[in-house]
């Protein structure tokens, strides 16, 4: 009796080929942290991302001081942000982290923004910086949540009052760091100062109004360019209001927008301002924390944001998803980060689109969102260092490589959050080359799953 042994084969094949997948996902490895020196003279505070130069050796990260609201130490201090050079963390003889990393102090350095008024007020609240990309050879790209930051400004301009205008827009820095230019999205992500935009604060006579654009506190958060390109991407922190108005419950959450632009003619023509043109804008999808950790909590959904991408290559990126929980029992709240591979450009592009629904046949727009799948999460890690549970990650980048092919990931939290002593750390982690170099693209059929 002869036995046909080929589909056996393949479904043994395919189980190993998932196993293998899954294995691929779960072998992020955490080395540990750094704490960056700082003090009442020098302050670090509110770190909101981090992206490396590996053609100058440097690390670039952003804090989202307003210079109006105090901070923790009491100070408005203004929009600004550091660098750090690659030899204060990493052996380039070893080509592995220093010896000392999880004791040493970081050395860090502050620019101050030069602001250029001509172009766009920056130092009194007009600015919230949330994340930081390169531009050309030697520049920045620096995203921008909203402006109007504190209820009203006493410094000139005066009565800069927020929800009255929300722009998040995208400051582009000079190697010396001044201002030289700044960039606005479409009008559908921003309302206009209109009369329609004050009858949303009295709900009687809103009944009639279209609302459109972003909600306060959840702008640009996240913003990374394809390397050797003037292509990018960027994230909203938050849903539109127009696309959560008429997002279906039975999707779950309301999706954040994920859009991608392409800098060159502004870069080419020396423009100083304008509208940045969305060459695709696509939904990305929130997904839904484990119930355990949902049980009790005061809110309906956690405190939850998309703080920051790390584009991998043409077809993936990193995203940081972080979650705050406030729970009604008196436990005590905790910060989950979540980790996520992301597939680009496999929703449906909507460009242009003033929200949803997205088709003719709404039932079909469950698909319309990004791919993704879960690479971390912050509670797994919590036995190898507890501080995990209350730190507000917002920033993630690649570093360089190991010798055997894998990569350093960095990740660091801002510390102004919760006004409390918590330090500003660099956590380091090892990203197996397997997961880098492609062998997750044999995986895709794990996204549908």
């Amino acid at each position: 009796m002869r036995t046909n042994i080929k589909p056996l084969f393949l479904v043994l094949s395919f189980f190993s080929f998932i196993a293998h997948a899954n294995e691929l996902f779960n072998k992020i490895e955490y080395l540990g942290k750094s704490t960056i020196e700082a003090s009442k003279e020098k302050q670090v505070l509110g770190i909101s991302s981090i992206r490396y130069d590996e053609e100058r050796g440097k690390f670039f990260l952003v804090s989202d001081d307003t210079g109006t609201i105090p901070n923790r130490y009491g100070f408005e201090a203004p929009a600004r942000y550091y660098t750090i050079n690659l030899q204060e963390i990493w052996s380039l003889k070893n080509e592995t982290l220093v010896d000392d990393f999880n004791t040493k102090k970081i050395a860090i350095r502050e620019q101050v923004i030069k602001p250029d008024n001509s172009l766009a007020y920056i130092n009194n609240g007009h600015v919230d910086l949330e994340s930081i990309a390169l531009f050309g050879e030697d520049e920045l790209l620096v995203a921008s949540e909203q402006d109007a930051t504190y209820p009203v400004s006493w410094k000139f301009p005066f009565f800069h009052i927020p929800g009255w205008s929300v722009y998040s827009s995208l400051l582009r820095i000079d190697k010396g760091g001044r201002l030289t230019g700044y960039f606005t999205l479409p009008d559908y992500y921003t309302d206009d100062q209109s009369f329609s935009r004050f009858l949303r604060h009295y709900p009687r006579l809103d009944k009639d109004v279209y609302r459109k654009g972003m909600k306060r506190n959840k702008g640009i958060e996240s913003l990374d360019r394809f390397k050797n390109t003037d292509s990018y991407l960027a994230i909203v922190e938050g849903p539109l209001i127009q696309d959560e108005q008429g997002w279906p419950a039975r999707f779950g959450e309301p999706p954040s927008r994920l859009i991608s632009f392409n800098m060159k003619d502004i870069k080419n023509s020396g423009e100083k301002s304008g509208e940045i043109k969305p060459d695709g804008e696509y939904f990305y999808p929130r997904s839904p924390l484990p119930k355990e950790l949902l049980e009790n909590i005061k809110d309906t959904y956690p405190r939850r944001g998309i703080t920051d991408i790390e584009i991998l290559n043409a077809r993936y990126a990193m995203v940081i998803e972080r979650n705050f929980l406030v729970y009604s029992d008196g436990k005590n709240p905790r910060s989950v980060t979540e980790l996520y591979l992301l597939q680009l450009h496999h929703g449906f592009d909507f460009k242009g689109s003033a929200g949803y629904p997205l088709t003719t046949d709404p039932d079909k727009d469950d698909n319309s969102t990004l791919k993704k799948k879960l690479l971390l999460r912050s509670t797994d890690l919590e036995g190898k260092d507890e501080s995990f549970n209350r730190l507000n990650i917002e920033g993630l980048t690649l570093g360089p490589n190991f010798p055997d092919g894998s990569r350093l990931l960095i990740m660091v939290n801002d510390n102004d959050a919760n006004k409390g002593s918590e330090p500003t750390y660099l956590m380091f982690f090892k990203v197996p080359k397997t997961l880098l170099d492609g062998d997750y693209v044999k995986a895709l059929s794990l996204f549908n799953q």
